[in-house]
């Protein structure tokens, strides 16, 4: 089964100003989680969140929805990727992500409900 992508950041230094922008724009709904990030609502496509710091050089991040976190970050590392941060929890409502730099250093994010 191909894993989905089901959530993008994207880097924003004014929160606010961001959802503003797609909302003018697009029609894009969001709704913020404290001074360093904001989830938004893309209609029929997967969702994000605004954030105000991201890996370094890397603005946009994807993430990809997997059963085992853990155990694809060991699959990417066998394959040539990296690990840039482990399995790590969000809050009981959005489970957790991990993060890894592919074979030319982009940034990806891993998401699970568990």
């Amino acid at each position: 089964m191909a894993c989905p992508i089901m959530h993008i950041e994207l880097q924003a230094a004014d929160l606010a100003a961001a959802a503003k922008f797609y909302r003018h724009l697009f029609g894009w709904e969001s709704t913020e989680y404290g001074p360093e990030w904001s989830l938004f609502a893309a209609g029929k496509g997967p969702g994000g969140g605004f954030v105000r710091e991201m890996p370094e050089g890397h603005p946009v991040v994807f993430y990809i929805e997997v059963d085992d976190i853990e155990g694809k970050l060991k699959e990417i590392e066998a394959a040539g990727g990296k690990t840039l941060h482990p399995k790590t929890r969000i809050s009981e409502e959005h489970g957790f992500y991990g993060m890894f730099a592919d074979l030319h250093g982009v940034a990806v994010g891993l998401w699970s409900k568990t």
